[in-house]
């Protein structure tokens, strides 16, 4: 075999080249698929909002997700929004609060939490300092 006539740093160079070429492929299919990886599964799931109830229901986006409003599985009425989550303030501690945005109630003023009041916004941001003293 080859292997005998190599001196030992070629194989030890070999053995990490095609170790690192093996770890490349396995990335790339992990980050290139087709979407059907259980890791990029849960990342389909968004917190909706019911316009009527204010209960927080999680829902699985998928291909065939209908538009919005969403089936509110409890009542069967179409009043499942999308959420944004508030995680200033108390809400942080707790996970965070999911907030129904004003613009899906028809209404002009600008969205405020509910529980702590801060200014909510679409891709609401983190507080800058959100999880240091976790």
């Amino acid at each position: 075999m080859i292997l005998f006539g190599m001196n030992e740093n070629l194989k030890r160079n070999l053995a990490i080249g095609g170790t690192t070429l093996v770890a490349l492929y396995l990335l790339y299919g992990i980050f290139s698929g087709d979407g059907s990886a259980e890791v990029i599964d849960s990342t389909n799931t968004v917190k909706f909002i019911c316009s009527e109830t204010g209960r927080v229901f999680p829902i699985e986006l998928t291909k065939d997700t209908p538009g919005f409003p969403l089936e509110n599985p409890k009542t069967g009425n179409n009043t499942l929004w999308p959420a944004e989550m508030c995680y200033w303030d108390e809400c942080g501690p707790k996970g965070g609060t999911a907030v129904l945005m004003n613009t899906f109630k028809d209404e002009k003023e600008p969205t405020h939490c509910p529980v702590c009041g801060h200014l909510v916004r679409f891709r609401n941001p983190k507080p800058p300092n959100y999880g240091s003293n976790k």
